[in-house]
């Protein structure tokens, strides 16, 4: 007998109550659960409203789950309801790293009371793991493997060519790649069309804004409309937009480094696992905003927790260097270029490296606009000479590199502030220029 669609859609609902029900047993079972009535009832509670339908708010919770009377109830003193959701979304992560295979997870976005219930077939499977992994791959600054990145990104959108987040992940490493590696311009098409494609399919997804964001701000430098757009998408419960490397680079762009600062510290707080990409960038945007004391000491741990990652020494050696300390400044690149293996940001430092330790400066393939035009900032912070540092800042604009902005906010600049050439690339460029320290 051939169903209708409103019969088969009924027929889908059922199965996904029964599948809910059934992980909600298997989860309760769990020792991360079973010792806790309280968590306990919240989650049957979630579950029950989200396959009901019922919108959860927090005053619901507080009376129905938690037994208090709303007439008393005030959200801004009383944190029980959030304190026990945030434990319960850490304690659903902790499960779910245990219990890989499920079939039915229930997830609770950060900053949303909604539970949301994901039953995976195989296809799904597929192509979600091939998307995480592609996020996974999205936080390197190494070429190769935002390539391999960009490979998982095909895969996910050749089984759902209507899944935005896919097409906005892959606008990201269009940018990452060009700021990386090169030649910058060649990323600028193809991160936008993905911006735009996502945008197109979910207008209202803070991925999607958040790539549109990124292209308004820091390709076209609309910065209104990028503030705009990134100010939609921070308004979805459950956003991350905060840990996007190219909304915190646009941020340092329009001098809003401490109020990002203040966004990336309580997302540190809040996430379970907080992602690689926000905790390794934290250390670097304190150094941005010379606030040296806490740079100092949020990178050297983050040496710690990532001693493989070459971002993390890099940064601590450019700390270094805006102290005057040279000597850590080389030991922090020796550390830096060991871990890159080879690959193509070792070797842009292993040029710093020798013109600290011997004076020269050996000649270099180089790309205009790209990465390659850090050793022309590097040096001309050293000696103290502008117009190469300058030249290489006009020829990273010029090229659509979206590190360009953080480059000219960056501490080695701070010698070039008196400079009338210097301060019109901020005029230029439509962003407020330095203020002087």
């Amino acid at each position: 007998m051939n169903l209708s669609s409103e019969d088969q859609l009924q027929e889908q609902q059922r199965e996904k109550a029964s599948l809910a029900q059934a992980e909600l047993a298997r989860v309760l079972a769990h020792k991360l659960f079973r010792k806790s009535q309280v968590l306990q009832r919240l989650l049957a509670f979630l579950v029950e409203a989200e396959l009901l339908g019922q919108t959860v708010t927090e005053i619901l919770l507080a009376t129905s789950v938690f037994g208090l009377a709303e007439a008393e109830f005030h959200p801004y003193t009383n944190a029980h309801v959030r304190v026990n959701t945030s434990l319960l979304r850490r304690r659903l992560v902790a499960y779910y790293h245990e219990a890989a295979s499920a079939k039915v997870r229930f997830h609770l976005p950060q900053g949303s009371f909604r539970l949301r219930i994901d039953v995976l077939n195989l296809s799904q499977e597929r192509w979600r793991r091939a998307y995480a992994q592609a996020r996974l791959l999205s936080t390197s600054w190494y070429v190769d493997e935002l390539e391999l990145a960009l490979q998982r990104i095909a895969a996910v959108v050749a089984e759902q060519p209507g899944f935005a987040p896919a097409y906005a992940l892959r606008s990201q490493i269009h940018m990452t790649i060009g700021s990386h590696g090169g030649p910058p311009r060649e990323q600028v098409a193809p991160a936008r069309e993905a911006a735009e494609r996502a945008m197109e399919l979910a207008p209202d997804s803070w991925e999607s804004l958040t790539a549109a964001g990124n292209v308004a701000g820091l390709f076209d430098w609309d910065w209104t409309r990028a503030e705009l757009l990134y100010g939609r998408a921070e308004a979805i419960p459950g956003n991350e937009v905060v840990a996007d490397p190219w909304y915190q680079a646009a941020q340092v762009a329009i001098d809003r480094i401490d109020p990002c600062l203040t966004k990336m510290r309580q997302a540190l707080w809040e996430y379970p696992l907080p992602p690689r990409g926000l905790q390794k960038v934290y250390g670097a945007m304190l150094y941005l905003a010379r606030r040296w004391d806490e740079a100092e000491a949020e990178m050297t741990q983050t040496t710690q927790l990532y001693p493989d990652d070459f971002v993390a020494w890099y940064w601590l050696g450019m700390q270094a260097m805006a102290l005057g300390n040279r000597a850590k400044a080389i030991h922090c690149m020796a550390r830096s270029i060991a871990v890159t293996r080879g690959r193509l940001p070792g070797a842009l430092l292993q040029v710093a490296q020798d013109f600290l330790t011997s004076g020269k400066l050996p000649v270099t393939r180089d790309i205009p606009g790209s990465a390659s035009e850090c050793v022309k900032f590097f040096v001309g912070a050293v000696t103290r000479r502008p117009e190469p540092a300058i030249d290489a800042l006009e020829r990273a604009m010029e090229a659509g590199n979206v590190l360009a902005a953080v480059y000219l906010r960056a501490p080695m600049q701070d010698y070039l502030h008196d400079s009338p050439r210097y301060l019109a690339l901020f005029d230029r460029m439509g962003i407020p220029r330095p203020r002087k320290s």
